[in-house]
């Protein structure tokens, strides 16, 4: 019994998990990708109003390949390239942006905000081939500060909130 399990045991540790169902390394091309089919699930924070699907779909990201997996990252894209972990044929992505807060045109108020947002995103990519993927992101965001609750009424704004965003991401060239 013992000669089986550690038979199993190398055998699981041989195909470890950055291979694909057959047994070979994964690699995604690396390139321009875009998002397609985006869709809305959940949006509590109403990302929709700023970004619509039409938008996100069109943007280009480059994809860079990493010893651990891949970066992706864009010219508008203004943080650090977002980095990826692959794991078999799934890459997990993570995170984490921080905007202090300004007060809306019409609130009334003067000065800075004791407010700062910070959106912490996962993105889970599962890719069917070295092309194209169904990629989920998950992001939610939340407010430090004293006037956290005053400036999230002034800006018609509820947090924390959840948006969750669904659809294929595709290699664009």
């Amino acid at each position: 019994m013992r000669p089986i399990l550690l038979t199993l045991l190398t055998l699981t540790i041989a195909c470890g998990d950055d291979k694909d169902d057959t047994g070979t390394a994964f690699t995604p091309t690396a390139g321009e990708w875009r998002w397609d089919g985006s869709e809305y699930q959940v949006d509590t924070c109403n990302a929709a109003d700023a970004w619509d699907t039409a938008t996100i779909d069109a943007t280009l990201w480059d994809l860079t390949l990493t010893e651990d997996g891949f970066q992706l990252d864009n010219a508008a894209w203004t943080a650090d390239p977002i980095e990826c972990v692959l794991t078999g044929t799934v890459a997990d992505c993570t995170s984490e942006l921080m905007n202090a807060a300004e007060w809306p045109e019409d609130s009334g108020n003067e000065g800075s905000p004791d407010a700062t947002y910070t959106t912490s995103g996962v993105i889970t990519a599962t890719f069917s081939d070295t092309e194209e993927s169904s990629i989920e992101l998950a992001s939610t965001v939340t407010c430090e500060g004293a006037d956290c609750d005053a400036h999230a009424a002034a800006a018609d704004r509820v947090v924390p909130c959840e948006t969750t965003l669904v659809g294929q991401f595709i290699l664009a060239n």
